[in-house]
């Protein structure tokens, strides 16, 4: 069956997304080889300023802090360029493509319009994402970046610290792939931020096409990548179709969903693997008699919006070329000889997981002894240094013996004073918690996420809220999480 003009558009955006993944993977390599270039000097600085002698003094230490900020700020200075040209190049290129596959896929004798470079060049760089532009989440990542590893130093200072112990906390150790560090914080918020800012500039770059050519285009239709990491915010706006550009009285095409609010565009938030396609008008609505047209292509601009089409349904229709250009050989093999569902080629990040990752997939879940499944949700169990797996049945007995003691604990803490005590990071398998909890998806986070909430009492860590930020780091292969940890103060107040 011939595919319609707009069926043709869907297929090429759904395969057009895994090569703006690799473009992100290639950029976010680019971006933390910045990020870690800083750690060799941070150690010198540290190792070199005589933290272990006892005497240092507040101009030392302003020194320290001097030197520290000023690594942190000149290496930010250098990264922030980086990122908004690797998006800016993205634009176009969205552009320069949506504005061929017009050229190829659009029936002869209906001209096209390629919007010139400075427009492309600024779609992606004038139009805020997630609530801000470029600048200002270059910006938040810097800022953060200098509270949290010189808050992390002077935590350790003030704590007594040796020097080995205080690089550990902030670069990690080579044993964990340096995950134990505070500053991997930065690097997930720096990751985040390649692949939103990506996303965000690939598809005002098809925007600034559709715009210049909206004599053409009936409205704009959200395409989420749906499987079972999809976000709820993704799921609902899938398949809905917004309008190009502002015309009152405007209505989807064919009696299709109106997507709210209509001039919505993916990111719909951070690590966003959603995507936009054109929807063109019918050649009625074109003006057009239809009747004077052989069959064939009457029915190539029917104006209707394509079905949804997941990545696996895209890729059994797709040729064995296709198939193995937008997968790799490898993994191909993997598909078609081992069963492997192509859906766990991509995680939850919109990241092209590497052969070895793919492969680990079929071993034991590190995460079995804090993470199961239930009814499609993520829940985390009592976190038990060396426990092992633990099972539904073992977790949910203990749930409800904890949750009776989380009763009295509440009831008892209520009237405590609370004293601040900073931020810093917690080893994760020290974290109490009580309830079982039903996570927010993992996409759904900020670019810097806030630190989780921890009570600590008597000696004890307890998790207040964040636990959807302790499985995102889990999943990460991450053991310690940033806290802002809140001492309670034992006595009950009368």
């Amino acid at each position: 069956m011939v595919q319609t003009v707009n069926e043709r558009f869907m297929d090429f955006q759904v395969a057009q997304q895994i090569r703006w993944i690799r473009l992100q993977n290639r950029d976010v390599k680019e971006a933390l080889l910045i990020l870690n270039s800083v750690d060799k000097d941070l150690k010198a600085a540290l190792s070199n300023a005589d933290l272990n002698e006892g005497t240092f003094t507040t101009a030392r230490l302003q020194a320290l802090k001097a030197q520290v900020e000023d690594l942190i700020v000149t290496m930010h200075n250098r990264l922030a360029p980086v990122l908004t040209q690797n998006m800016i190049e993205a634009a176009v290129v969205a552009g320069e493509i949506e504005a061929g596959l017009f050229s190829r896929v659009l029936p002869a004798g209906l001209d096209v319009t390629t919007p010139n470079l400075g427009v492309l060049q600024q779609a992606a760089t004038l139009k805020p994402f997630n609530g801000g532009v470029m600048d200002d989440w270059t910006e938040q990542l810097k800022s953060s970046d200098l509270r949290r590893t010189w808050g992390t130093i002077l935590d350790g200072i003030t704590s007594g610290e040796t020097t080995d112990r205080l690089i550990r906390e902030v670069i990690g150790t080579k044993s964990l792939n340096y995950k134990d560090g505070v500053r991997q914080v930065t690097r997930r918020g720096a990751e985040a931020l390649v692949r939103t800012s990506i996303n965000h500039a690939t598809n005002q770059g098809r925007q600034m096409v559709w715009e210049a050519n909206s004599n053409v285009i009936a409205g704009v239709r959200w395409t989420a990548t749906l499987d079972g990491r999809t976000s709820p915010i993704c799921q609902h706006r899938d398949g809905r179709v917004g309008p190009v550009v502002d015309t009152p009285g405007w209505e989807p095409p064919n009696g299709a969903l109106k997507l709210e609010p209509p001039f919505a565009r993916p990111p719909a938030h951070p690590n966003c693997r959603s995507t936009t396609t054109a929807v063109t008008k019918s050649w009625q609505q074109l003006g057009f008699n239809v009747d004077e047209m052989p069959p064939g292509t009457r029915a190539s601009m029917d104006g209707k919006v394509p079905a949804d089409l997941t990545y696996s349904q895209w890729l059994k229709r797709a040729s064995v070329k296709t198939q193995k250009e937008a997968m790799g050989p490898t993994r191909w093999d993997m598909w078609k000889k081992d069963g492997v569902n192509p859906d766990k080629f991509i995680n939850d990040k919109g990241r092209l997981l590497t052969i070895r990752e793919v492969k680990a997939l079929g071993r034991t879940n590190p995460l079995d002894k804090v993470v199961y499944q239930k009814d499609g949700h993520d829940f985390i169990a009592t976190p038990i240094p060396h426990a092992g797996k633990r099972s539904l049945a073992s977790h949910e007995a203990s749930n409800a013996a904890d949750s009776k003691v989380w009763e009295a604990f509440r009831d008892e803490i209520v009237e405590m004073d609370r004293i601040e005590a900073g931020i810093k990071m917690v080893n994760i398998d020290e974290l109490k918690t009580f309830q079982s909890t039903v996570f927010a998806p993992t996409d759904e986070f900020s670019v810097a996420s806030a630190p989780v909430h921890v009570l600590r009492y008597k000696n004890q860590l307890y998790l207040k809220n964040g636990n959807h930020r302790v499985t995102d780091a889990l999943r990460q292969g991450e053991s310690r999480i940033e806290a802002r940890i809140v001492d309670l103060k034992p006595e009950v107040k009368k």
